[in-house]
């Protein structure tokens, strides 16, 4: 008896000491993947988090409305000035046009998401003919059911929310769902996923390995790496797949190493020191022909004139010159006007825009000067 009890107590310390390894090394490796993602995966590209759970819609419709939300979500979090509940604003119908999917289906998509637990929505009705004018989506944590709340200023929805697993994907490749089958959807998620699990954007997997984790038959796989391969979004050879640069279509190559480093360290630029008829200057030397009225929230109007330097669209690009802010509602392009300024600049080296953005504000204070000391008429 004696004995028999010595042995359970042998294994149950065995059992104790296999978990607290375990433990060990999942902690161990989450350490290292928040070390790492910042730094090497999807470097230069604008990313966000997705939950794992998406596989689990077999690249269907609810897959691409839960990516647009989560796309949406994100930049929420990150531009959100406290710690607060996410909340998506938007219609159904604008869904429809980013996703490629019909009205009808984005609405049956929403339910299911709802009713899987994985959005909660709140629709806002017109007073006089009842019709939903617009929503609001919560996305909730995959375990707990609980809304995520926002991270201000810090990348990683998920990682922040401790929602685990999760995807990560781009926002050029999400926008390539709405030209793509299911399988195809399904198969690239299913890469994303692989990829994030070892933070590489090239790397050695199985291809039954790959199949199991889309969970789809030999020739719906089949068909979607085909499809995706197509479509330049990865390659597939003697077991290495390697995730490209959708813009391209080739291995990305926006890493630290095709970077350049600043050329004077110890020159600052501190972009929130540029005053808003600053930034003013710097758009009419960029955008000569952009012309809009600003309104009571600091945004311009957008109309006729206003056209997106990216899209070449009417009555969707605005500035915020206060806040420092562009948007594009069309295109959807949307961030810091230091990062519009590098884009229209062309460049890749931020201390080319720096200096850009210098030289017009030394050139703009020396007008200024002069029209005080001399007269407006001297300094023209």
């Amino acid at each position: 008896m004696t004995l028999d009890l010595t042995l359970d107590l042998t294994l149950q310390e065995r059992q104790k000491e296999k978990e607290r390894r375990g433990m060990d090394s999942f902690l161990n490796g989450l350490r290292e993947r928040e070390e790492k993602e910042p730094e090497n995966f999807w470097f230069g590209h604008s990313r966000f988090q997705i939950p794992v759970r998406i596989l689990s819609y077999r690249g269907r419709a609810e897959s691409r409305v839960l990516a647009y939300l989560y796309e949406r979500a994100g930049q929420v979090s990150f531009y959100s000035e406290t710690t607060v509940m996410i909340e998506v604003k938007v219609k159904e119908e604008k869904i429809a046009e980013l996703t490629g999917l019909s009205p009808w289906t984005v609405s049956a998509a929403i339910n299911g998401l709802e009713v899987d637990g994985a959005i909660r929505v709140s629709r806002h009705r017109d007073s006089v003919t009842g019709q939903v004018k617009t929503s609001v989506y919560i996305p909730l944590h995959s375990q707990t059911q609980q809304p995520l709340l926002s991270t201000p200023r810090i990348y990683g929805l998920c990682h922040e929310n401790r929602d685990l697993p999760y995807i990560t994907c781009t926002r050029e490749a999400r926008r390539e769902f709405a030209f793509m089958s299911s399988v195809g959807v399904q198969i690239y998620l299913a890469a994303l996923a692989l990829a994030s699990k070892r933070v590489l954007m090239s790397f050695a997997v199985d291809r039954d390995e790959w199949r199991a984790e889309s969970a789809l038959g030999r020739k719906a796989f089949t068909a979607g790496v085909k499809e995706c391969a197509k479509r330049k979004l990865l390659s597939y050879s003697r077991n290495t797949l390697t995730l490209h640069d959708p813009r391209t279509g080739k291995p990305s190559v926006r890493g630290k190493a095709s970077r350049i480093d600043h050329d004077n360290p110890t020159w600052e630029f501190d972009f929130n020191s540029v005053q808003p008829d600053e930034w003013r200057l710097v758009l009419k030397k960029l955008l000569p022909r952009f012309e809009a009225a600003e309104g009571s929230d600091g945004w311009t109007h957008t109309d006729l004139s206003t056209l997106c330097p990216f899209c070449h669209k009417e009555r969707g690009f605005r500035v915020n010159f206060k806040d420092a802010k562009f948007q594009c509602f069309k295109c959807q392009n949307f961030g810091r006007l230091g990062q519009l300024t590098q884009r229209l600049l062309r460049v890749t080296q931020m201390v080319r825009v720096k200096a850009f953005i210098k030289e017009v504000i030394a050139e703009y204070r020396q007008r200024k000067g002069n029209a005080e000391l001399f007269g407006e008429d001297e300094a023209a």
